[in-house]
């Protein structure tokens, strides 16, 4: 926290924000993480970087949709936007970027970088995927697929709905 290169911007004036960030990554050369009192603030944040420099990249970091016990699953956009900008983050990105992200965001728990650098790859349309560690792409994700689809049916056409906290009670 001491490390005098990281420096720490709050109360700066709503609108002047983005352009103070954009600031230090032109003194520094380095990444700016923002973190964003909720999801409103972060896209205005994103819509202010994207006016005053259209070329940055932003990646954003949402927060889940959802709460860990609650009956509904996160929504697969906000899956996928997460899961894409960890895998960004642990497979490459430019030299200046800006991170944005939510306080509830930063407070959960993400995957190790290990597993996301181990799980993740990247598809390019017109690329092909011959082999996963030695066997068939088509070998490698039926079986998956297959217990996908099982799950997913069992789950929508199931009458009722367990929940864990009932059973175990508090802590």
């Amino acid at each position: 926290m001491n490390d005098p290169r990281n420096i720490t911007l709050s109360g700066v004036p709503e609108g002047y924000d983005a352009r103070a960030i954009l600031d230090e990554i032109a003194k520094h050369g380095r990444p700016v993480a923002h973190v964003a009192r909720d999801d409103k603030r972060m896209a205005a944040m994103q819509a202010a970087l994207r006016f005053f420099a259209p070329e940055m990249p932003v990646i954003t970091f949402p927060s889940w949709d959802c709460l860990p016990y609650d009956r509904v699953s996160p929504n697969a956009d906000i899956s996928a936007q997460r899961m894409a900008t960890l895998a960004a983050l642990v497979h490459g990105m430019p030299e200046k970027f800006v991170l944005l992200t939510t306080l509830n965001a930063a407070s959960q728990r993400i995957p190790a970088r290990e597993t996301l650098r181990d799980a993740a790859f990247a598809a390019r349309v017109g690329s092909r995927i011959d082999e996963v560690e030695g066997v068939s792409y088509g070998a490698f994700i039926v079986p998956g697929l297959i217990m996908l689809s099982v799950i997913t049916q069992s789950i929508a056409h199931a009458s009722f709905g367990i929940s864990f906290a009932k059973f175990i009670g508090p802590g």
